[in-house]
């Protein structure tokens, strides 16, 4: 990989942002909680969301997604939509939000126009309102239920 001087102190920077933030997340820890097990630093979960969005990322992997793929996410405010995000950017995907409050045309249209592959809906109400816009949308292949539960995987 090739190193570039960046604008922002470091003298080069080798690392896409995923393994930055990581990475960042990961030093963090260590600087502040040692080599413990804690899993909470104020109201962030740094062990636990790491593993989270590992086991996004790697789902995604298995349901095929690949770098410049179109992930699309319809949530509300929720840590899973960090989490998700993070793994579309890990696989070096485009992430494509469209708000909850959009109507089911605008969904339809951003679905179409982004060629998004899969998308996230979070919640009964948000997924009855994403199913009515998925009538045409032919490049989508897979719906992601964020209300499943975002367990850790030990095999992984």
């Amino acid at each position: 990989m090739a190193h570039t001087t960046n604008l922002i102190g470091f003298e080069e920077f080798s690392q896409t942002v995923p393994q930055f933030m990581l990475e960042s997340l990961c030093g963090l820890r260590k600087r502040t909680l040692g080599d413990t097990k804690l899993k909470k630093l104020g109201s962030i979960f740094l062990h636990g969301n790491y593993r989270k969005i590992k086991n996004v990322t790697l789902g995604l992997q298995d349901l095929g997604v690949k770098e410049g793929d179109r992930v699309a996410i319809i949530s509300e405010n929720r840590p899973e939509w960090s989490f998700a995000d993070l793994a579309i950017l890990s696989l070096r995907g485009v992430n494509v939000p469209i708000y909850t409050t959009q109507a089911v045309e605008q969904i339809r249209y951003i679905l179409e126009d982004s060629g998004a592959k899969a998308l996230f809906i979070s919640g009964k109400k948000l997924w009855k309102h994403a199913i009515a816009a998925l009538e045409g949308v032919e490049q989508l292949e897979k719906l992601i239920d964020m209300r499943l539960r975002w367990a850790s995987n030990t095999n992984r």
